[in-house]
């Protein structure tokens, strides 16, 4: 037995209920992680690639929870919360979305739902109420200015609170990749 533990329950995963998404997730239990920062950077380079030649090798669906999870945890230090939304596809913030949940990061998918509605307002995490514009072209310029002045200062905190969970969302991403077996292909 290890801490109390046997060697088995390591592999073994919790049902954990997540009422703000309404389902049941199949959560990791929390273990010393194996993945060398090497290997995260091998993993995640390897599925940045398949993810824009998805003919070759589609990620499975673990390889997509990982991708969009560490996807949202590089894009809002570099472009915001906006620039997620813009930049990323509406299926990769929904996989986001999912993703966090499976995780066990609720106070991180919490910061997700706050973001998605200063930007889009309240509403379900579905690709096709994504499929909007964080900020409508049709705005003039001083309208857009204002509007990203207003989402500035609404995401502010929430950009700044969640930068301070970027140690525990590489944990837990390094976590499942040992978890799921996740290896390198193509």
């Amino acid at each position: 037995m290890l801490n109390g533990r046997r060697p088995s329950d390591e592999n073994r995963f919790e049902r954990v209920s997540f009422q703000a998404i309404g389902i049941i997730c199949p959560v990791l239990s929390v273990r010393p992680r194996t993945m060398t920062e090497e290997g995260f950077d091998e993993l995640w380079a390897s599925l940045v690639k398949r993810s824009h030649q998805p003919d070759l090798h589609p990620l499975s669906e673990s390889e997509q929870l990982f991708y969009a999870v560490n996807l949202l945890r590089g894009s809002v230090p570099r472009s915001g919360f906006v620039g997620f939304f813009e930049n990323c596809t509406a299926s990769d913030v929904v996989s986001a979305h999912e993703g966090l949940g499976v995780l066990g990061l609720t106070a991180v998918l919490d910061l997700l739902q706050e973001a998605r509605n200063a930007i889009l307002g309240p509403g379900p995490f579905t690709i096709e109420s994504l499929s909007v514009a964080p900020i409508s072209d049709a705005l003039s310029d001083a309208e857009h200015d204002a509007e990203s002045d207003r989402l500035d200062e609404a995401l502010a905190p929430i950009e700044q609170a969640f930068h301070t969970h970027d140690g525990s969302v590489l944990q837990a991403l390094c976590a499942y990749a040992d978890q799921r077996e996740l290896k390198l292909i193509g």
